[in-house]
C-alpha cells in the first residue's frame, strides 16, 4: 500500500511538472510573438514615414516609442533598441505555476528579442 501511494504521488508530481513546464514554453512562445510583432510595428510606423516624407532613413526615437507602446498594450515588459534601419526588442514576464508551486515556485520566467529591419528601395 505505501508503494502504491508513493508510486502515485510520484506520477502527479511528474505530471504536475509536465503541465508547468507546457505553461513555460508556451509563455516563451507568446513572449516570442510579442517582441517580433513590437519590432515590426516600430519599423512600420517608421516605413511609412520614410514613404511619405520621401527619405530613407529610420527616426530610432519614434521606433523605439512605438515598439515599447505596443509592449505595453500587450501587458509586457521589454526594451527597443532603434539603429541603422534596425530594431531589436526584448521582452520578458512571468508565467504563473499550476502545479510546482506547491514546492515554493509560483512563477516562471519568459522572455523573447527579436529584430526587424527597415528595408527600402
Amino acid at each position: 500500500m505505501a508503494f502504491f501511494v508513493l508510486t502515485i504521488a510520484l506520477l502527479m508530481g511528474l505530471v504536475g511538472v509536465v503541465i508547468d513546464s507546457a505553461i513555460s514554453y508556451h509563455g516563451n512562445e507568446d513572449a516570442q510573438f510579442v517582441a517580433s510583432s513590437a519590432a515590426r510595428a516600430g519599423t512600420s510606423a517608421i516605413g511609412a514615414d520614410a514613404v511619405s516624407l520621401g527619405t530613407s532613413t529610420m527616426d530610432s526615437a519614434r521606433a523605439e516609442q512605438v515598439a515599447l507602446d505596443y509592449l505595453r498594450a500587450a501587458g509586457y515588459e521589454g526594451t527597443a533598441t532603434a539603429q541603422g534601419g534596425e530594431i531589436t526588442v526584448r521582452v520578458w514576464s512571468n508565467v504563473q505555476t499550476r502545479f510546482i508551486s506547491l514546492f515554493g515556485v509560483e512563477t516562471l520566467p519568459v522572455e523573447g528579442e527579436a529584430n526587424a529591419t527597415l528595408l527600402t528601395q
